[in-house]
């Protein structure tokens, strides 16, 4: 009952194969079992693990886990099924309590469940971040269920109302921050849709397994009904699309289990797995022939127990809008980033021309002028100019930039042929990694410590480059070009104004009147 959940909190400690595996097995006899195996895993228990603080998880995890409790989880309401986010079910603070009131509907497990992770509205309908996740224990006050549904199929598996007249909940069983709730929600979904996928494939293979088993002993006209073409088609179409749902749903379970962005391929695997699901149930009846009409063979109750594959957990349209939603997105947003990466490059071929410019027009004799004790020497400065172009390389193999570990090898700057050639090494190095990065890792969120104190906030490694490296680069140049015009050198043609201008002798007080550099995050490496 704790399948996903690791040992530490009395779960089995195992992946997502594992999980499809065993609602595979567990549907083939009976999806209700095998529906309320998903419902109390990947909903309620895992929402707790994935959300909760140690506190929260070593309080009702190994009571999940081991089966002594049963979980539910709501999120669908009378008028709100797919529209989550106008839920009328609200959450009101009130001290250190919360007074939940509404109602959900359509929940697995309500009457029988002890405990129940619950999404409310803690915000206005409609509004962005309104709604937050609580755990509701049975026998709270106000706390109750409605009477159980009379379905279709799934009969096994109790589904009924969750009622919340005025209920008190302390907010130590808040699960996350206020208004994460949708978010939350959204994630838990993720892996949701892959037990939907499991109990389809379960549920498919049942029917499958039930309807060759009789093909091949019914007989007529001298043989069995299976070497009919008409009944050999319908049998090799049916294994072909569960093997084609199996492949689907692992390639989920393997992202899932990696940790990775799985929403569209776990809503592919949801909706072919359920909808070939509902065909291959019908195709079974179809084989049985009247007599999968009849509750005398199983064929009718795979039929009666497919259709909610297509219903829970997102309906087959849901699944589709999001799937499409998320393809459309995604090619949007790579036509966007490779628009990007080609201006990115161009400027920088264009910046690293004009570094290089800068770079061969120090003399060796200004090399160890500084405007006073407090500032680098112009050999630092140009040295360090030419180092920033080793950091491109960096940012993009690595997630973290830490500035108290960062190795600086600045070699001898006592010629300025040499500083070039520091350049040149760092700037080759630089273009390959930015000419070969992939559209995954150039928005991969990258931050600066300084011995794992944050410096700098995750940003895009993009965005790194464009506003952080460059910027650096604009600043230093800068301040090389006042360092050459003060020791009487000239650069014309490259950074407007000479040594001679009025307007270049303002640029120089500003710059050197505090002697010393504003950019903290360069300091270390001359200190």
């Amino acid at each position: 009952m704790g399948i996903v959940i690791p040992e530490q909190y009395g779960g089995s400690g195992l992946g997502y194969h594992e999980y499809v595996t065993i609602l595979d097995e567990i549907s083939q006899v009976d999806p209700s079992i095998g529906l309320s195996v998903a419902a109390h895993n990947s909903l309620c228990t895992n929402h707790i693990y994935e959300f909760g603080n140690e506190e929260q998880r070593n309080k009702w995890l190994p009571q999940l886990a081991s089966g002594k409790v049963i979980g539910a989880w709501g999120l669908t309401e009378h008028n709100t099924g797919s529209d989550s986010g106008g839920m009328s079910t609200t959450a009101v603070k009130d001290g250190d309590e919360w007074i939940i009131s509404g109602a959900k509907n359509f929940i697995t497990h309500a009457i029988s469940g002890d405990i129940a992770v619950v999404m409310t509205r803690t915000g206005e309908k409609g509004a962005k971040n309104n709604s937050t996740a609580f755990v509701l224990e049975k026998g709270m006050p106000g706390f109750s269920s409605g009477k159980k549904e009379n379905k279709l199929g799934m009969r096994a598996s109790e589904t009924a109302e969750l009622i919340f007249d005025n209920v008190r909940v302390p907010d130590s069983h808040r699960l996350g921050e206020v208004g994460e709730g949708f978010k939350q929600a959204m994630k838990i979904l993720d892996g949701g849709r892959i037990s939907i996928a499991a109990l389809s494939l379960g549920t498919a293979r049942g029917a499958y397994k039930a309807a060759l088993k009789y093909a091949k002993e019914r007989h007529q006209f001298g043989k069995s009904i299976s070497e009919f073409q008409a009944i050999n088609f319908m049998l090799a179409d049916m294994a072909t699309e569960i093997d084609a749902s199996e492949l689907l749903i692992q390639r989920a379970a393997t992202l899932k289990n990696a940790k990775q962005k799985m929403t569209k391929e776990g809503a592919m695997a949801k909706l072919y797995a359920s909808e070939a699901c509902v065909r291959i149930a019908n195709n079974a009846v179809q084989i049985f022939g009247g007599y999968g009409y009849t509750k005398d063979f199983p064929a009718e109750k795979f039929y009666r127990d497919s259709k909610l594959c297509t219903i829970g957990e997102g309906t087959s349209e849901i699944q589709r809008l999001v799937i499409g939603r998320d393809i459309t997105k995604q090619k949007t947003f790579l036509k966007q980033i490779q628009m990007i990466k080609q201006a990115l490059l161009g400027e920088f071929l264009h910046e690293a021309e004009n570094t290089r410019k800068l770079l061969k027009a120090i003399p060796d004799s200004a090399l160890e002028w500084k405007p006073s004790e407090k500032n680098w020497t112009t050999a630092q400065l140009a040295s360090h100019i030419a180092e920033v172009y080793n950091w491109y390389e960096d940012t993009f193999s690595k997630d973290v930039f830490d500035m108290g570990t960062y190795h600086y090898d600045k070699g001898d700057i006592s010629k300025s042929d040499n500083i070039v050639w520091k350049f040149e090494e760092n700037f080759a190095k630089a273009h390959e990694v930015l000419n070969n990065w992939d559209d995954s890792t150039a928005m991969n969120e990258w931050r600066m410590e300084m011995d794992g104190n944050v410096i700098f906030p995750p940003m895009p490694k993009i965005q790194v480059v464009r506003g952080f490296l460059f910027n650096h680069l604009y600043h230093h140049r800068g301040e090389l070009v006042v360092y050459l015009r003060s020791t009487g050198n000239k650069v014309p043609g490259l950074y407007g104004p000479t040594a001679d201008d009025n307007s270049f002798q303002k640029i120089r007080i500003i710059s050197l009147k505090s002697e010393q550099y504003t950019c903290f995050a360069c300091t270390i490496f001359f200190l």
